[in-house]
């Protein structure tokens, strides 16, 4: 059976020694994906929450040996008698299995006894019901954190873009600014159309349309990130990713990764679906369709005076309540219902793979494209700056080309960041080693 990887939480408990702490009234500061999903996955609530449950979880299995069950207790008392003396004993319960149980007792005076008891048809899913409760719990937690990664280093490419696109629609909008001013003098001087001048100031208009919708998305982005690093500004500050990074990242997750070893059956929703199948399993075989009761027990006595005595005892039990056949029918129901949960959960989480690998593709199509477009506007760049130089290029018009570079550079960064997060994603159809 595969084993679920719980390591990732043990990872989340020591990270504080991964990620720098600062002193206090210091600002903590994150500058790469990795420190900022570290960062959000110490800091998320629900992912506390889950580490909890699993705790809880842990403490909660049942073994085969009811150790936990067994107890020994020492009594004293004074007896007033002809012969006033004090009385010592000391007794233990020893459940060892839930079929089988022994205790003994033994006094001061020597006088003890051992009893056995044998329930053999006694049966419980306690222990299947409490590791099955485990896996789930551990399966939630790996989910919190993968998600958490994943959204953490989403949000932070996204606020990343963000400060680029402000920044170039703020350059752009200065240079529409000056084009239209320029338009005017030529106007003035018989160079150029009233259309002209009217075309400036229509794209000056846009262009400060564009730099409020930026301003805008940076807003909504940098509040999404510290939503979900639960922390302030003021408490960690965040340098932006640079193109740099997210090229060595995407590089890197390209070669320990391979669409083929990702799997739907290996998604939260189809393991979770088939842990409660197995759990509607386990509960149906707890309950017999005729359940009796049979023990028996036996036993000596052992006295400095008397010899030794030996007794037995078998008890059976009928009754209506025996027979549970309206019980076992509601938990067949139970168990073809959750058979067909998680056939439904395998359906659904298939589509959402092949999606998501289609979506990989079509990101990797869109990062060449992007590269291919930066290119050119780094040779339109250059040109431009030669035909600037050789006096037939204005001002206006080699910044406008250099402002092309920069916009194409953020159009390629965009890509990059929807690729790599595309890849990361994949971590959601392996939540299992």
């Amino acid at each position: 059976m595969k084993t679920l990887k719980f390591l990732i939480f043990t990872a989340v408990i020591t990270a504080s020694a991964i990620i720098p702490v600062s002193a206090d009234n210091e600002t903590l500061s994150l500058k790469t994906i990795a420190g900022v999903s570290e960062y959000a996955v110490n800091s998320n609530l629900d992912i506390k929450e889950a580490g909890l449950a699993v705790l809880k979880a842990r403490n909660s299995l049942s073994g085969i040996f009811k150790v936990e069950e067994s107890s020994i207790s020492l009594s004293t008392g004074f007896s007033e008698s002809e012969y006033s003396e004090l009385e010592t004993g000391i007794s233990a319960e020893l459940p060892l299995i839930d079929q089988l149980g022994f205790s003994f007792s033994v006094d001061d005076q020597l006088n003890s006894s051992i009893r056995v008891s044998i329930n053999p048809l006694y049966h419980s899913s306690e222990r299947k019901l409490s590791d099955l409760s485990l896996r789930k719990a551990e399966l939630a937690l790996n989910k919190a954190v993968t998600e958490t990664v994943i959204n953490a280093a989403a949000a932070y490419m996204s606020w990343s873009k963000a400060i680029g696109d402000k920044e170039n629609a703020e350059s752009r909008l200065a240079l529409m600014k000056q084009i239209y001013e320029d338009e005017r003098v030529r106007y003035n001087e018989g160079e150029a159309t009233l259309d002209d001048v009217r075309e400036a100031l229509l794209d000056w208009s846009e262009s400060r349309t564009s730099m409020n919708t930026a301003s805008q998305a940076l807003n909504t982005s940098e509040n999404e990130l510290y939503s979900i690093l639960n922390t302030t500004p003021e408490a960690v500050s965040i340098e932006p990713a640079d193109r740099q990074s997210i090229e060595s990242e995407l590089t890197r997750i390209k070669e320990v990764r391979k669409l083929g070893d990702y799997s739907a059956d290996f998604s939260y929703e189809v393991l979770s679906a088939d842990i409660d199948r197995q759990t509607a399993e386990a509960e149906l075989k707890e309950v017999w369709l005729f359940s009796p009761e049979l023990s028996a027990s036996g036993g000596a006595d052992f006295s400095q005076q008397d010899a030794a005595t030996v007794s037995a005892s078998v008890s059976i039990g009928l009754s209506s309540d025996s027979w549970n056949a309206e019980e076992r029918s509601e938990l067949k129901k139970q168990l073809e219902l959750s058979s067909e949960y998680k056939n439904s959960a395998e359906a659904s989480a298939q589509l959402s793979l092949l999606q998501l690998t289609g979506t990989i593709e079509t990101a990797a199509i869109n990062t060449e494209i992007s590269a291919i477009e930066l290119e050119q506007a780094g040779e339109l760049k250059a040109e431009a700056e030669f035909l600037f130089e050789q006096g037939e290029y204005s001002n206006t018009e080699l910044d406008d080309a250099v402002l092309a570079e920069k916009e194409a550079e953020a159009a390629y960064f965009g890509a990059l960041a929807d690729e790599l997060g595309s890849w990361m994603e994949l971590s959601l159809y392996s939540l299992i080693d």
